[in-house]
């Protein structure tokens, strides 16, 4: 029997009829690597359930402490039914991209059940009309609610089912959990471990409160000083009211080189600084159509992985998160993508000030019931947007990927990406994922608030071409900007599976994708 921490209960209590706490994996593959033609559904279920080992969040469900006196504790199903958990369908014809988005958002957008392990995966067959990947490709999703995962997790979760060769004879070690159903425990057993819980926390929470919370109160005390004598710059857009419980979703691809010219235009600037503009320049596109652009740069909240190094591997959540102007207000993009830099450059300094894993620790540690109290305020609240000073106007997670190819059952995965949990009143969140030399930008959304998410599309298509002509511009007139030697490193924690992928890739004979 395993407690949630208090950070992985929160997002329990932040689920509401709108805006449940889950996400959902979008992988797709092209089947004809496959050795064993053609890739059956039936393949497909027993590579899942042998690789179920990987990690806790497959096998096992929820128990409460009564009067939620406590966080839930993790427990084995013992009536676990694989087959609930993987279905078949398939994609109506002609099987376009349209068709697809429209489809996935529908899966993802109804809760799960909370007394099942919660996870669902869906197999997809049909997708013969999509002109960027082959006909006859096949998706899979796997839906999982956040309390069990976060973008980390998920990426430590598709190592775990893929392979690195077609054959299935080369694959990432990851280190398998056991499975004993046990008896759970009594009602008793649970209160009397509550009690002796509520009497720790305030110990536990305490040291990592008294070196935050001074310096987080000031920073919050100086957002909300500049924020309500100047609403102007402060806007709330479409993006900031009450949630439907409808979603959509779409993403668009970009070869890594061409992001990296991009950075290389502005000294010091991130990968993660370039998709940050041009997912701004989208936003500015799509709000100037709609006659919606504010002279306001607009907020943007990013999640920060906090993991140690012993801690990668481990379900559930290890996270802090940013905020940081995104100046869609700015029309030309390399000098938004520069002022981007400053911005982000600051937010982290001010993260790392306030302390990023103290802020985790006391999310942890917290008593249940303050936890619960809290939660349920922000609900409340909806982040700031009544109040006409929201925290972020949307939001983007960065999550990188293997450099390599990947294989399920002999299919080579093409593209991955995530269909993001929305919080209240934020209705935009970009999932930003990379793969052997691409880059996937994909934003979900509230239906209500983006009703046309193929023009959105567009408005993204149309940033990422306003980037790479205003690069083109500048590295020909200064060439000597893609001196490599002049660059920043990103300076991101490496997961230690995508650092043994690497070591094994010179083993498997691959091709590119």
């Amino acid at each position: 029997m395993r407690q949630l921490s208090g950070q992985d209960a929160s997002f329990l209590y932040l689920d509401s009829p709108d805006a449940d706490s889950h996400g959902t994996l979008v992988f797709i593959y092209d089947p004809s690597t496959a050795p064993k033609q053609p890739v059956r559904f039936k393949a497909i279920l027993a590579h899942v359930e042998k690789r179920l080992s990987i990690s806790r969040v497959f096998r096992q469900k929820l128990v409460h402490v009564p009067f939620e006196l406590d966080y839930p504790y993790w427990v084995d199903d013992p009536q676990f039914d694989i087959e609930y958990h993987v279905r078949h369908i398939a994609l109506p014809k002609p099987g376009d991209w349209r068709q697809f988005c429209i489809l996935v958002s529908r899966l993802h957008a109804p809760p799960l059940n909370m007394r099942r392990p919660l996870w669902e995966m869906y197999v997809i067959e049909g997708l013969d009309n999509i002109d960027w990947i082959p006909k006859g490709s096949f998706a899979v999703l796997i839906k999982g609610h956040h309390c069990a995962l976060d973008g980390h997790t998920a990426a430590e979760l598709t190592m775990g089912l893929h392979d690195l060769a077609a054959d299935g004879s080369v694959s990432v070690p990851v280190k398998s959990v056991p499975y004993e159903p046990a008896p759970p425990a009594s009602t008793a057993q649970l209160i009397f471990k509550a009690c002796v819980n509520n009497l720790r926390s305030p110990f536990r929470v305490m040291r990592p409160a008294l070196r935050a919370l001074p310096v987080l109160g000031a920073a919050a005390a100086k957002f909300y000083a500049r924020a309500v004598p100047n609403p102007s710059e402060h806007a709330v857009t479409r993006f900031n009211h009450k949630l439907s419980p409808h979603r959509v979703f779409t993403a668009r691809g970009f070869d890594f080189a061409d992001v990296k010219r991009i950075r290389a235009t502005v000294p010091g600037a991130t990968i993660n600084d370039c998709v940050l503009s041009i997912a701004a320049g989208a936003v500015r596109h799509y709000l100037e159509a709609k006659g919606e652009l504010t002279e306001a740069s607009l907020r943007i909240g990013a999640p920060i992985n906090t993991r140690s190094e012993s801690e990668y591997g481990d379900a559930g959540n290890n996270i802090s998160a940013f905020f940081c102007e995104t100046h869609v207000n700015v029309a030309d993009p390399l000098e938004r993508l520069g002022r981007i830099r400053e911005t982000t450059r600051n937010a982290k300094e001010l993260s790392v000030a306030i302390g990023a894993r103290e802020i985790t620790d006391i999310s942890k540690h917290s008593p249940a019931a303050l936890n619960l109290l809290a939660m349920k305020a922000m609900n409340g609240l909806a982040f700031g947007a009544r109040t006409g000073t929201p925290f972020a106007n949307y939001l983007l997670s960065n999550v990188p990927g293997p450099t390599v190819p990947l294989f399920l059952c002999g299919a080579k995965l093409v593209f991955w990406n995530v269909i993001a949990p929305l919080p209240h009143s934020i209705g935009l969140m970009f999932g930003a994922t990379s793969y052997c030399g691409r880059i996937f930008l994909a934003p979900t959304a509230c239906r209500e608030m983006m009703p046309d998410p193929d023009f959105f599309a567009g408005c993204i298509d149309r940033s990422f071409a306003e980037h790479i002509k205003a690069t083109d511009a500048l590295l020909t007139a200064h060439p000597e900007l893609l001196d490599v030697k002049g660059q920043r490193q990103e300076g991101r924690r490496i997961n230690p599976g995508l650092a043994t992928m690497a070591r094994l890739a010179p083993k498997v004979k691959t091709g590119s994708l």
